[in-house]
């Protein structure tokens, strides 16, 4: 059985990655807000969370991060599955790895 290349399947048959970010700017966009926002969830440190309104606030901004994360590990996953040799889709999913890895220090 011969093995076809991507570019010979039908367009029905693969990710549509603009389901998620309709271009590399958005999904930029949404990268820059997952840092800038793990920087805010590191400052809860200093509070005391055990205050129902401070603890709201940081699960709110914990979750709200949470879904935009995966967002953007989705599509860095979805692309990099496309063309496993691709550089640029590997630099991205290492990008996505070194934020999870920032977001979890963050939120523990």
């Amino acid at each position: 059985m011969e093995v076809k290349l991507r570019k010979e399947i039908s367009d029905d048959f693969k990710w549509n990655l603009k389901d998620l970010y309709a271009n590399m700017e958005d999904f930029e966009k949404d990268f820059s807000i997952v840092s800038e926002t793990i920087k805010k969830i590191k400052e809860y440190e200093k509070l005391d969370i055990s205050k129902p309104t401070i603890f709201k606030e940081f699960f709110d901004l914990l979750l709200d991060n949470s879904k935009r994360f995966r967002r953007l590990s989705d599509y860095a996953s979805r692309y990099y599955d496309q063309e496993q040799n691709n550089e640029d889709a590997d630099i991205l999913n290492d990008r996505l790895t070194n934020l999870s890895t920032e977001l979890g220090l963050a939120a523990s």
